[in-house]
């Protein structure tokens, strides 16, 4: 018969291992040294994100290995926190919530599921689309895009001669049927609006031997004037709305060759200023196409904006108009 000693040794033993076993379960599944993690977001990441990227290069690429067309995204070397976009030898502001998703994106692509070196099967040998990254004109990172669509959802990638399946949709960040898909389609970020000190606006006239209609708008010691004189608070108000207005101005498309013939169609030019000295004006020259019912914008001598003309017409309607 077991004395009460034993049994009392006997019952510690099996609580001693009773705790031991739901300390080392504790231990699994909280894994403080993540010695038994396996999950995608623990595995290595194919760019560090102290890896700073300075150059974005997009290609469409189609069945034949043809480029299609190409965008390249580039920070802006006099703000840094900006980035343009070059199309054609253009540049164009980016817009800089996209920049940043894709970059964000592609900082989270890790080495997870790796399916092999043989590509055939998951869509590579149609249209991809090509993404090389740098820093300071050296290769970062370079890989491929497939058209392909995995079942369960996400994207497969090529990269070093590899595939990978990753659970990010990115071809959903980058319009494949659009090569200024990161252009900023408002005429100027929130910032240079916040900060306008000047609008001259020059309407021309149908008739012409008349002289164009000009509204120079400018402000100097706090106060705006107009053509010279200090605006009322009527047009002060007036002005704020205008000013405001502008911010709805968006590109329905950009255009990078002559659309209209310029010398037949009378123009409205629009120069808009920032009271910061480093940010140039914003020049744009407008024209009412009666094709589309929309107005055409050359903006800065370099690249056309396609803008809803109801946008424009609110903005014309709040000029003073000769009593």
């Amino acid at each position: 018969m077991m004395s009460k000693d034993n049994k009392s040794n006997s019952v510690s033993k099996k609580l001693i291992f009773i705790n031991i076993f739901f300390l080392s379960l504790g231990w699994v599944l909280h894994d403080p040294f993540s010695i038994f993690v396996n999950s995608y977001s623990s595995a290595q990441a194919f760019l560090s994100r102290e890896q700073s990227i300075d150059s974005i290069q997009i290609q469409l690429v189609g069945s034949e290995q043809r480029v299609i067309h190409e965008e390249i995204l580039e920070i802006n070397p006099s703000a840094k926190k900006d980035w343009n976009l070059k199309v054609n030898e253009i540049i164009f502001d980016s817009d800089l919530l996209k920049v940043s998703t894709l970059l964000d994106t592609i900082y989270e692509l890790r080495n997870y599921t790796e399916i092999g070196s043989n590509k055939d099967g998951f869509g590579f040998q149609d249209e991809t689309i090509h993404l090389k990254l740098s820093y300071q004109d050296k290769e970062v990172l370079n890989f491929s895009i497939s058209q392909e669509i995995p079942s369960g959802g996400g994207s497969y990638i090529l990269m070093n001669s590899k595939v990978y399946l990753v659970p990010f949709q990115i071809r959903d960040l980058i319009s494949v049927s659009d090569p200024y898909s990161f252009a900023l389609k408002s005429i100027a970020n929130l910032d240079f609006l916040q900060n306008v000190n000047s609008i001259i606006i020059e309407k021309e006239k149908f008739i012409l031997d008349q002289q164009p209609e000009i509204f120079n708008y400018d402000l100097n010691q706090g106060f705006w004037s107009l053509n010279t004189l200090r605006l009322n608070d009527e047009n002060l108000s007036q002005l704020e709305q205008m000013i405001q207005s502008l911010q709805v101005w968006k590109a329905n498309e950009f255009f990078t060759k002559q659309a209209v013939d310029w010398k037949q169609i009378p123009k409205i030019s629009i120069l808009i200023a920032n009271d910061k000295k480093q940010i140039k004006p914003i020049q744009l020259d407008c024209k009412f196409i009666n094709v589309k019912s929309n107005y055409l914008c050359l903006k800065n001598n370099s690249f056309w904006m396609e803008i809803d003309r109801y946008s424009i017409e609110a903005f014309l309607k709040l000029l003073p108009t000769k009593s």
